[in-house]
């Protein structure tokens, strides 16, 4: 079979290229639309540019698929760019929220910002982060986080959850690793301890889940981090899964349309080209606001010096993306 590879990725980003839509509305009608079947073909496919999938994927898949013919087109050598990635629920609040920075070597570190935080929408006051795109819109949600990270947003990238469960679904399951058994008495979905492999639906419960962790939703937080980083092992180990996670991503993706992703797919070809860092931004308590509840007190100060260290040079807070099929220590697994 011939290997279409380099043709396929051309493909799929002049596709995204072209498609434009207010995301709120696609997400809405995605909300409603019944869902795509994908066929297990072995098409050697590009890069699933969306929420931290699109980083993960062209960080450990694309350089070596790539390296099989000429390097893409691009506008010119690489240089850092940051990038919002969010994932939406039905009612297109954001359940995860994270900027990353792809360095111009290929490297990539992410920090996740708490949907809790407490946070001030210019021309909007104090809102709760989780609900500053529903309420307001992309331009002002990109705002928000410039103005609490000092961080300038180049880019973004929103997906709905369901797709993370999909995601799982096509590339034979997510494996994870819990310290301890939960139910979520919600969901009524449980979760044993130690190594597990997640998929479609208990994928979704799994990356959700809040009610019965011990840390709420700074749990949830990783384990979002940890299906991430797990997710990205598996389609490296696995790159002849990444033609149909290209597919859920379409159906499921919206990206900046600026985006110049032949650029990205070349950029993370570098000799960074695999290293990733994920981090979570500190904050200062708890408050009660008498209208939305408990929220998180984030100082903006406290959180910018900490976002830029992260940034800096890729060797500051966070955990590594460990190489695919490593053993797992304790400090693996989450709660």
């Amino acid at each position: 079979m011939t290997d279409r590879t380099e043709q396929l990725i051309r493909e799929a980003f002049a596709a995204e290229a072209d498609r434009a839509p207010d995301p709120r509305t696609v997400l809405a009608g995605l909300a409603r639309a019944p869902r795509r079947r994908h066929g297990m073909t072995l098409l050697a496919a590009g890069v699933a540019v969306v929420a931290v999938v699109a980083i993960a994927v062209a960080a450990f898949v694309v350089p070596k698929a790539l390296d099989r013919g000429a390097p893409p087109a691009s506008g010119g050598a690489g240089v850092d760019q940051t990038v919002l990635l969010a994932g939406l629920d039905r009612s297109i609040y954001t359940d995860a929220i994270m900027l990353a920075k792809v360095r111009a070597d290929g490297s990539t570190s992410v920090v996740s910002l708490p949907r809790d935080s407490w946070v001030s929408v210019p021309g909007h006051g104090k809102q709760r982060l989780n609900a500053v795109y529903a309420r307001f819109g992309l331009p002002e949600l990109m705002e928000t986080v410039h103005r609490l990270t000092g961080v300038r947003v180049d880019h973004y990238a929103l997906m709905d959850m369901a797709g993370f469960g999909e995601l799982a679904d096509v590339v034979g399951g997510v494996p994870v690793c819990l310290r301890a058994a939960t139910t979520d008495s919600r969901t009524g979905v449980s979760f044993p301890v130690g190594e597990q492999t997640v998929s479609g639906a208990k994928a979704l419960a799994f990356l959700r889940q809040r009610i019965g962790l011990p840390n709420g939703d700074l749990d949830r937080i990783a384990r979002q981090q940890a299906f991430l980083r797990s997710l990205a092992g598996v389609l490296r180990a696995h790159p002849d899964t990444l033609s149909v996670a290209l597919d859920v991503v379409r159906d499921r993706a919206r990206l900046d349309p600026k985006w110049d992703l032949l650029g990205l797919a070349a950029q993370l070809r570098g000799p960074g080209a695999g290293r990733m860092r994920f981090a979570t931004v500190p904050f200062a308590g708890e408050l009660v606001d008498p209208d939305v509840g408990t929220v998180l007190d984030l100082d903006p100060a406290t959180v910018s010096a900490f976002v830029t260290s992260a940034f800096g040079d890729g060797k500051g807070a966070g955990s590594a993306t460990p190489e695919p099929g490593g053993e797992k220590s304790t400090s693996d697994c989450v709660n």
